[in-house]
């Protein structure tokens, strides 16, 4: 009973950073300004590896970065699905359903789809 409550107060302080209020504390700010600044420096990686000279010099730090960003999306991914029974629209739902309708809803398969190339 206890580990169900902390789970669920976890579950909706995570829901708090990631989508209730993201710009409104300073949790949430830096989240999201963690989540930006890997997408920008992971695409950075990426085109800058294509450069063969720069891929010599420095693969070994782009390919540290692919796996870090993967590691950091695949993190925010599962993330967003334990999350899932917090939002309105699945609030009346049990768990697992609510957890299936966000994958598979539009912004579940775009989250998904962000992190499978990474693969």
């Amino acid at each position: 009973m206890a580990y169900e409550v902390a789970s669920a107060r976890m579950r909706r302080h995570l829901y708090d950073i990631l989508e209730a209020a993201p710009h409104g504390t300073w949790a949430g700010m830096l989240v999201n300004w963690t989540i930006a600044a890997f997408v920008v420096i992971s695409l950075c990686g990426t085109v800058l590896e294509t450069v063969p000279r720069l891929n010599d010099e420095f693969g070994t730090l782009f390919r540290a970065i692919e796996i870090a960003s993967l590691a950091l999306f695949c993190m925010e991914y599962a993330i967003r699905i334990w999350i899932a029974p917090e939002h309105v629209p699945y609030r009346q739902m049990n768990g697992r359903t609510a957890r299936r309708t966000y994958i598979l809803s539009a912004q579940g398969i775009v989250d998904c789809l962000a992190i499978v190339p990474l693969w």
